[in-house]
């Protein structure tokens, strides 16, 4: 029983502690709570500094710490190590008896009863027994303080729900005092009476992003700014409006921490946090190319990419590690990983596109795009040339020019006979024949063909073109065709035909330019329209190059007769000496003018005018000259037909009888009929264009086409019926035909042999007028130089001046309609006759020096312009007795003139044509017989405008070679070097040359590097241009007073009576009156002189 008792008081004791250390940590949280209440009450209220604050939370939690361990920690040591105040089983039995009166002291009397020995008195164990039951049935725990705890408890309910009504119903006051409270060691400021709100901040920022936020203060009162800034220094914010503010920062890189300030405080501070995304630091696609190609692998390491069609591309990208996992996964081809950061994927580049490849992690998504363009096997070019052609064996030999961007697989020549010369020979459809060809991607082979072993016979007319195949094993092989060819037996009719459509074509197009140029001349400022201008000239020189390559052509194959040529030559002169690209460099010069010098821009006006009225006219000129050209052309050409068609039946004439009856020959002879009718025809459009004798020969002409034509019908109707041999009527067709050849021929030459003697009988009189002029220009020279005080001697001297003007114009007057009707008059006849002009205008009586003075340029100019048609009279009297000594103009029939001209060599570019042989130069001897430096510049010039208009079929398309650059070079630096020879001479000239001849030597350095631009051939314009100003200036130089001239009566006595009279034929020669007539003093003063000199 007694160990019961004493269990039953161990179970009290340990509840007991239970108890107490419940209510401690009650009372311990009732008090920590109520302190922490007034603490935030009072920080709320008084919002305490850092060391208060920091003292009240020390107050609060050492108290707090107190509490714990006088409630808790203690008993839990007194129970566990019986420290002073432990309650034993004496104390337990006390504290029981003193809380339930029915114990009192019977649990105590009988803990200490059951100490004693109960053997000792049996007695006292009976009755230690019967206390025990009696104390067995009484309940000890109600004597525990259990109410202490529940009282406790409620108290922290109050507590807890009063801190929890100020939480919630001051949260500007209690909770933020409490939040404060919390944090002793933070410093914190009064409320402010604003707020700021913050539009565009994220949870995080992708590195490299920007940063971008708004600021938008809240308040009845602002503050007057607002500062950002960060550890590292401020940062810049933009006020859009008094209560909102930006900022912009770059590219992010790091975290950091972002303060925004008022002059009052800090007002909030908010953590940025950067993050690396998974990005693409590297980037590379090996290429490999179709085995085709035999292309080397290449690597690429640009996004962008070109390929091929066909190409294997392995895409390789490095990507930046974070941390995270991430993903790459792509439209095309399947993403491997490597391993450390490298991933692979393989692709065919098919077609062009983009290609999206997606880097992706929890958090970021990085897009990179491949740009792949896809271009295709480009398609061959095949260039056909053909290199000789021989008749005899009908063997011809072609050339094969293939050019690829990786090889050919073959090559094969389609052909057709196109005519027969038998019925069934005619073919529809192509053959084929294989040409051998490499697998080289550029190449070029010469082939010989048979056109016999290839079934084609002598005569018969061919088309073939070649057609070669590329080596593309992606999408197929492509071909691609040359042009196409026509072989048939040349005649001289046919190639004049094809010349004559090409140089009309060209000159429609000159003619169309010239009206164009005379729309743009009638606008009232001619500075407005530079860009047409520009465009005038560069299209010009376009079409004069054609017509020089024409007329060149026509030389080399000797086309036409000599007269014809030279005709054409002297035309294609006339378009050399116009100066396109002279308005074009004024223009160009009119930026470097300023708008407020009035004086040089109405000087430069003049001079743009001026150089846009010399190039119309020498182009009304050259057009007035073309009808004249045109007209002998179409009679040449009509000349070649009819001896060619003799010729043709002449030879049906000698066939047998046995082929005469055949349905082909029959076939022919009608085809000829035919022909000469239509040449009939062509005579009598003709002849109503012709004048004098020229129309009679071809009446005479049309009289015997119209024998031929009745000859051809007579041979007809005797192959028809098979009465008679049709041989004679066709000689008798032949010999017509040679009549009406032979009857045009003369005529035509008659009537040049007239035109010449009228021309040159016209010079004469000229001469002689100019001479007259000269005499009495020297006459008022002399009466001015010797009264130039007396005033009423030099107005009347000024009043002659000026009949001498009146009379100087019908003779200014007859040299133009001439040269506008002759292309013998010069074009430096006509520039001097300009001068004449612009000398006579500056006549003025208020200034005797200058009146002297620029009646000796007068003087000067007449002696000047009587020597230039000196040397035309020479010239036409040389060509003159050339042709008398070749046997007489009209004993050289058409045939034997075209034959020489196929016999001789074409001239070379070195040697002088008869109009360049004419020209004289400005005054100074003549280097032998050099070309001119004008000469050489144009030549040179030319060269380059056919190097920048390259001929897609000619040898070298393109440009120039090496060693024709380095020869235009060499040949600039001769120009160059002779002009500095004439520096050394002519000192002076020096400003006028340096800055030229420094242009020139910048033009061989860029001409032997190959620079050759448009920009390079308009200084190559340029530098031909102030070549001619500059020898036009000497010109002018040699006609100043300055310098020691002859009078007009040695000149005279030098010239005059030295000319034979042309010799011509009386019915040949125009019975019309000369172009220019004398009035009766100028012959009288004429006859005087020549009588007082002879």
């Amino acid at each position: 029983m007694a160990s019961s008792l004493r269990e039953r008081l161990v179970a009290f004791r340990a509840a007991y502690y239970r108890i107490r250390i419940v209510r401690g940590l009650l009372l311990a949280a009732v008090l920590s709570g109520l302190v922490f209440a007034l603490f935030s009450l009072t920080e709320g209220l008084f919002w305490w500094t850092v060391p208060v604050r920091s003292l009240l939370w020390g107050v609060w939690v050492l108290g707090t710490a107190l509490l714990l361990g006088w409630g808790v920690v203690y008993p839990l040591l007194q129970y566990g190590f019986r420290l002073r105040g432990y309650l034993s089983d004496e104390e337990a039995a006390r504290w029981i008896g003193r809380r339930l009166p029915e114990v009192q002291d019977k649990l105590l009397n009988a803990l200490q009863l059951s100490q004693q020995d109960p053997h000792e008195n049996a007695a006292l164990t009976l009755a230690i027994e019967e206390r025990m039951r009696r104390l067995a049935v009484i309940p000890w725990e109600v004597t525990l303080p259990k109410a202490d705890v529940r009282r406790y408890a409620l108290y922290l309910l109050l507590v807890v729900g009063g801190i929890a009504l100020l939480w919630v119903g001051s949260p500007s006051f209690f909770r933020a005092g409490a939040l404060r409270f919390l944090k002793p060691r933070q410093a914190f400021a009064r409320p402010l009476p604003y707020q700021l709100a913050i539009e565009g901040l994220k949870p995080f920022y992708k590195k490299g992003e920007p940063l971008f936020l708004r600021f938008v203060l809240q308040g009845d009162r602002l503050p007057k700014d607002l500062f950002a800034s960060t550890d590292k220094g401020p940062l810049p914010l933009t006020q859009e409006a008094a209560y909102r503010y930006v900022l912009q920062v770059g590219a992010l890189q790091e975290d950091f921490l972002l303060r925004v300030e008022t002059p009052e405080g800090l007002l909030r501070e908010i953590f940025v946090r950067v993050l690396q995304p998974p990005t693409v630091t590297k980037l590379a696609i090996a290429c490999s190319y179709p085995p085709y190609t035999r292309l080397k692998p290449d690597t690429l390491f640009q996004p962008t990419i070109r390929v091929l069609k066909g190409t294997q591309l392995n895409i390789s990208l490095q990507v930046a590690e974070t941390g995270r996992a991430y993903q790459v996964s792509g439209e095309k081809g399947i993403w491997r990983a490597l391993g450390e950061g490298r991933w692979v994927a393989h692709m065919t580049a098919l077609e062009s596109g983009i290609y999206p490849v997606v880097v992706w992690d929890s958090l970021f998504r990085d897009s990179l795009f491949l740009r792949v363009e896809v271009y295709p096997d480009a398609y061959p070019s095949v260039q056909l040339f053909s290199d000789w052609l021989n008749p005899d064996s009908w063997m011809q030999g072609i050339r094969l020019r293939l050019m690829d961007d990786y090889g050919f697989s073959r090559a094969v020549l389609w052909y057709r006979v196109v005519e027969g010369l038998a019925p069934g020979r005619t073919q529809e459809s192509y053959r084929a024949y294989s040409l051998a060809i490499g697998g080289d991607a550029t190449q070029e082979r010469s082939f010989t063909l048979d056109w016999k072993q290839m079934g084609v016979q002598p005569g018969e007319k061919v088309e073939y073109y070649v057609e070669a195949w590329d080596n593309d094993a992606i999408s197929g092989p492509k071909s691609s065709r040359s042009i196409l060819y026509t072989l048939e037996p040349q005649n001289d009719e046919a190639r004049q035909r094809v010349f004559a459509s090409l140089q009309d074509s060209v000159i429609q197009e000159l003619q169309k330019l010239s009206r164009q140029l005379q729309n743009l001349l009638s606008q009232s400022d001619l500075s407005s329209v530079s860009r047409k201008a520009t465009q005038l000239s560069e299209r010009f020189r376009e079409l004069r190059s054609e017509l020089r390559s024409l007329a060149r052509l026509a030389e080399e194959q000797q086309l036409y007769t000599p007269e014809l040529l030279e005709q054409m030559r002297r035309l294609q002169q006339l378009l050399e000496e116009m100066q396109p690209q002279k308005p074009e460099q004024l223009l160009s010069e009119m930026q470097q003018i300023s708008p407020a010098d009035s004086v040089r821009l109405d000087q430069w006006r003049q001079e743009l005018e001026k150089a846009f009225r010399e190039w119309q006219e020498k182009l009304e000129r050259w057009e007035a000259l073309l009808p004249a050209y045109r007209f002998d052309r179409q009679l040449e050409e009509l000349m070649t037909r009819l001896s060619e068609m003799a010729e043709r039946q002449a030879r049906m004439a000698d066939l047998p009888d046995s082929l005469q009856r055949t349905a082909a020959t029959q076939a022919l002879q009608q085809r000829l009929k035919e022909e000469t009718e239509q040449l009939r025809r062509q005579v009598d459009s003709l002849q109503k264009s012709a004048s004098g004798i020229l129309r009679d020969s071809m009446g005479q002409a049309k009289g015997h086409l119209q024998e031929a034509i009745q000859s051809m019908q007579e041979a007809l109707q005797r192959m028809q019926s098979g009465e008679g041999s049709p041989q004679e009527s066709q000689k008798n067709a032949a010999q017509s035909l040679e009549k009406a050849l032979n009857s045009i021929d003369e005529g035509h030459q008659q009537a040049q042999g007239a035109e010449e003697a009228e021309e040159y009988e016209a010079l004469r009189l000229l001469l002689k007028g100019i001479l007259t002029l000269s005499f009495r220009q020297e006459a008022l020279r002399s009466k001015a130089q010797e009264n130039r005080s007396l005033s009423s001697v030099l107005e009347a001297v000024f009043s002659e001046q000026g009949v001498l003007r009146r009379d100087y114009q019908q003779v200014r007057d007859s040299l133009y309609a001439l040269a506008h009707r002759s292309p013998v008059i010069e074009e430096a006849i006509l520039d001097l006759l300009r001068d004449m002009d612009r000398y006579f205008q500056g006549l003025s009586v208020q200034d005797p020096v200058l009146l002297i003075r620029r009646q000796q340029y007068i003087l000067q100019g007449f002696n000047r312009l009587a020597n230039l048609l000196t040397e035309l009279l020479a010239q036409l009297e040389a060509n003159q007795q050339n042709r008398q000594q070749a046997g007489g103009a009209c004993q050289r029939s058409f045939r034997v003139r075209r034959k020489g001209a196929q016999g001789k060599p074409s001239p070379s570019a070195s040697q002088q044509s008869p109009s360049q042989a004419g020209q004289r130069s400005s005054g100074r001897p003549k280097e032998g017989n050099k070309p001119s430096l004008e000469q050489l510049q144009r030549q040179l010039n030319e060269a380059l405008e056919r190097a920048l208009s390259p001929n897609p079929g000619a040898e070298n398309p393109g440009g120039l070679s090496p060693e024709e650059r380095a020869r235009l070079s060499a040949q600039q630096e001769l120009i160059r070097l002779r002009l500095q020879e004439r520096l050394r001479n002519n000192p002076g000239d020096a400003a006028q040359l340096q800055s030229l001849l420094e242009e020139m030597q910048k033009a061989e350095k860029e001409l032997l590097g190959g620079q050759i631009t448009r920009e390079r051939l308009f200084r190559q314009q340029q530098i031909l241009t102030r070549l001619l100003d500059y020898e036009r200036s000497q010109r002018e130089r040699e006609l100043s007073p300055e310098r020691e001239s002859r009078t007009a009566q040695q000149f005279f006595q030098r010239t005059v009576g030295v000319y034979p009279q042309p010799q011509v034929s009386p019915s040949s020669a125009s019975s019309a009156p000369p172009v220019w007539l004398y009035r009766p003093l100028y012959q009288q003063l004429i006859e005087k002189y020549l009588r007082s000199y002879e």
